[in-house]
């Protein structure tokens, strides 16, 4: 989710309490043949899907798929604990959102 303002009317609009996100390409070619556009779409995108929730008070920050990213094999898969990462990361800060990973 790379456009944060247009997440956030979405939250305003429908009262939006938690965000359930992918936060990963699933096109492996895609990833494969331009590894800078997964970062951008992955880590980045999940930094402001983040601070977007924050930003608008919702209560949870759910990150979905983050099975096999504790030991990466793949390109995929080290997006997928880069983001685990940042959201560990974000979890530790004093911030009143309910970070989760599934």
């Amino acid at each position: 989710m790379l456009d944060a303002n247009k997440l956030g009317r979405i939250c305003r609009r429908f009262g939006v309490q938690a965000v359930f996100h992918e936060a990963i390409y699933r096109h492996v070619s895609t990833i494969d043949m331009n590894p800078a556009a997964g970062v951008w779409n992955n880590v980045f995108g999940t930094l402001r899907a983040i601070g977007t929730a924050f930003k608008y008070g919702l209560e949870a920050f759910v990150l979905t798929s983050a099975d096999k990213a504790v030991r990466p094999t793949n390109v995929m898969s080290c997006y997928k604990r880069l983001v685990k990462l940042v959201l560990q990361a974000k979890s530790m800060q004093e911030i009143p959102l309910g970070l989760y990973a599934i």
